[in-house]
């Protein structure tokens, strides 16, 4: 009797693991598609020394980390879905919480390895909406009084996923001003003049900051 347990909790042991390596397949394929939210997950990845293994890693530890998150009693929606059919449940509480605790520990030690780094923004370039012209910074860009212009900011480089704090100073706007409204601002030019307009830059979540300028001049 007791080799019977036995061999129906390693066959359970071994759907549970069945089940953690499909859904870290799933979790890794997402991510390295840059399905919607994961986009930014893989942006982030990718600034890792070992984007491969990072990505491996980490798609190993969210997987394992959902699965404690079960056996604890929380609600993860779909994974509750699944648990609802019983032929599925059983992979999903296959691992108990003693093989999951070790394992997630070891998952965050490796991954730790393998983190990616924290840079600002190397370069952004200021696009004019309507106009098609694009600035670099420190370029100048002339209008005349009474004009409007749409600036975005947009990464040089990769598509990365940027945050934009601006602020614009000078004879052109009359003093100085500041406004967060994401990455595209849009300004009005009132008086003749000149005047700067700097941009502060964060990409992937990062908490440094880049700063970057484009140099205005109103012509009467």
């Amino acid at each position: 009797m007791s080799e019977n347990k036995l061999l129906q909790s390693l066959v359970r042991v071994m759907r549970g693991f069945t089940f953690l390596i499909v859904l870290t397949i799933i979790i890794g394929a997402l991510i390295y598609l840059r399905e919607g939210p994961f986009d930014g997950i893989a942006q982030w990845l990718s600034q890792s020394s070992e984007p491969r293994w990072a990505l491996i890693v980490f798609s190993l530890g969210i997987s394992t980390g959902l699965l404690f998150l079960l056996r604890l009693g929380f609600q993860v929606p779909l994974l509750n879905r699944l648990i609802a059919s019983e032929r599925l449940g059983e992979y999903l509480v296959g691992l108990n919480i003693w093989i999951l605790v070790p394992m997630l520990f070891v998952e965050i030690l490796v991954f730790w390895q393998y983190l990616p780094s924290c840079v600002p923004p190397m370069g952004v370039q200021f696009k004019v909406e309507g106009a098609n012209k694009v600035y670099e910074p420190l370029s100048v860009l002339e209008v005349k009084v009474g004009e409007g212009v749409t600036l975005v900011a947009r990464d040089a480089g990769e598509n990365k996923t940027l945050s934009c704090y601006w602020e614009y100073s000078g004879d052109a706007f009359g003093g100085t001003k500041s406004q967060s409204s994401g990455c595209q601002i849009s300004l009005r030019f009132q008086f003749p003049g000149e005047g700067i307009v700097t941009v502060a830059t964060r990409q992937n979540f990062c908490p440094q900051t880049s700063l970057f300028s484009l140099r205005v001049l109103v012509k009467p």
